[in-house]
């Protein structure tokens, strides 16, 4: 189980660290929404870098709860980051053959 503390922390108050923290149980999911956190991060209030609307935008709430299913939590976009993380690796397992 995952040390909920690590999950605030990383996720939901700070900055979350490009390399998953330990407990990860996805690190594919966590790669793909650090790479969104990454284009929609920006100061409180100001228009987001990437989408223009005022962050934390929908991108950073999004990229968050892929951070947060990938540290094994269940969160209500954690079916869309599971599949997307699934699609990814059978396509890059397809490009490798």
């Amino acid at each position: 189980m995952v040390d909920p503390t690590t999950v605030e922390s990383a996720v939901e108050h700070g900055e979350p660290p490009a390399e998953p923290p330990a407990g990860c149980t996805d690190p594919g999911v966590w790669q793909i929404a650090h790479e969104l956190y990454l284009a929609h991060r920006g100061p409180s209030g100001q228009p987001c870098p990437e989408c223009g609307e005022a962050s934390p935008c929908a991108g950073d709430d999004l990229a968050r709860q892929g951070l947060a299913t990938a540290l094994g939590e269940q969160v209500t976009m954690s079916g869309y980051w599971q599949a997307l993380a699934g699609l990814r690796r059978r396509r890059a397992t397809a490009a490798a053959s």
